[in-house]
């Protein structure tokens, strides 16, 4: 069922995967344009298809699964990839060799894809007794998509700016998406 609760819900679990797609937009300044266009797209796509299926898992299996000790575990993974990240980019910011660019591939936007998409498979659950749940999780995944691909764009904006500077900026927002998911998690215990 597509309304704007779940719109809203999407436009929230958007969020992280647009700014994790802003940041990756950062790396990609110089290829030419139609090839950081076709990188945006697929960016994006993986990212909405993530954040859909994982919802639509979670939903598929919301009613049969309880949170255990282990729950909060999988938010501490996915702050140590994003903190593995962020120490990356920041490590090229102060080598000396200003030459080589610094690339992402399919291996680090799947791993991303997947730790942006958790708080979605939470989502899911609560969707479990919710006619057409599908539907949902495809909605949330398109508006993810949308969101992903305008956050890409904004990237372009900033090529003004000195290479080292937009890596800190990134590798910055990296340490503070994994900063607010322990932050989130210590509060949930408190």
């Amino acid at each position: 069922m597509i309304n704007l609760e779940v719109t809203i819900l999407g436009l929230a679990l958007a969020l992280d995967a647009g700014i994790v797609s802003f940041a990756l937009g950062l790396l990609v300044r110089e290829e030419s344009f139609q090839k950081k266009m076709i990188r945006f797209a697929l960016l994006s796509l993986l990212f909405g298809v993530f954040q859909g299926l994982i919802m639509w898992a979670g939903s598929q299996v919301g009613e049969y699964v309880t949170f255990s000790y282990l729950g909060p575990m999988f938010h501490y993974l996915v702050a140590m990839i994003f903190f593995i990240i962020s120490l990356k980019l920041f490590s090229e910011t102060f080598k000396e060799n200003e030459t080589k660019s610094l690339s992402w591939n399919i291996t680090h936007v799947v791993m991303l894809a997947f730790a942006t998409s958790i708080d979605a498979f939470a989502s899911g659950m609560s969707l479990a007794t919710m006619p057409l749940a599908y539907m949902s999780s495809a909605w949330v995944g398109l508006v993810t998509i949308v969101v992903c691909f305008i956050f890409s764009l904004s990237s372009l904006f900033l090529k003004k700016i000195p290479e080292k500077w937009l890596l800190r900026f990134g590798a910055s927002i990296f340490l503070l998406l994994g900063l607010e998911i322990v932050i989130k998690q210590f509060v949930a215990k408190g």
